[in-house]
């Protein structure tokens, strides 16, 4: 099976398996949602980055619901929250090879610069549009919809609301490569490599 893409936690979930982490403790849980309702994302990811700086470094900070998770088991048990992810999971009962996939900054920026424009040609502040009615969910507060609400709340020009989405988007590439780098398994390729790719896969599996 060839499995692309999902978040980087995720992947690793999937590929390495999942530290045996706490059962959640209801009224922390109970509190630290009430914060995120209250205060925002970014006031726990603040907390967050005190108490534990690596988790920080490459958890998806505009997703609640993990940066909740995260600081939850930090408060729980007083053990950051990277040092559990640390902890050695159930092995994985098939065989996993790591290919990567990464192109040099400069093209990397010019192809996030040309895909929002894409995004925007074939109809993003229409669909943010639709979606006003729903802009406290979770998943719209994620790169590409928040600056379009802010556009549409009169706060951003099109303009400034296109150059921020490249902005975050290069930060949260920034952060993926940070997080991949530390993964000495994973064999990185040009896209353009395929037949490096295949005989990289194939010596692999053998």
């Amino acid at each position: 099976a060839i499995l692309t893409g999902g978040s980087m936690l995720y992947l690793d979930a999937l590929t390495k398996g999942i530290a045996p982490l706490p059962e959640p403790d209801i009224a922390l849980r109970k509190t630290l949602t009430a914060r995120l309702n209250s205060e925002g994302v970014g006031a726990l990811a603040a907390e967050l980055r005190e108490l534990d700086p690596t988790t920080w470094t490459c958890i998806d900070r505009q997703n609640g619901a993990r940066v909740l998770r995260a600081l939850e088991v930090t408060l729980q048990t007083g053990t950051p929250f990277s040092e559990w992810m640390e902890l050695k999971p159930k092995p994985r009962p098939f065989t996993v090879v790591n290919v990567g996939i990464r192109r040099g900054w400069p093209e990397l920026t010019e192809r996030i610069g040309l895909r929002v424009e894409q995004m925007l040609a074939e109809g993003l502040v229409e669909e943010v549009k639709g979606l006003l009615p729903y802009r406290e969910l979770q998943p719209l507060k994620s790169v590409g919809y928040s600056e379009i609400f802010s556009y549409l709340d009169g706060l951003l020009t099109l303009q400034q609301a296109t150059e921020a989405i490249c902005v975050n988007t290069r930060r949260y590439a920034k952060r993926q490569m940070r997080w991949w780098q530390r993964d000495t398994s994973i064999a990185w390729f040009h896209p353009s490599q395929f037949r490096e790719i295949a005989q990289y896969v194939d010596s692999r599996l053998i």
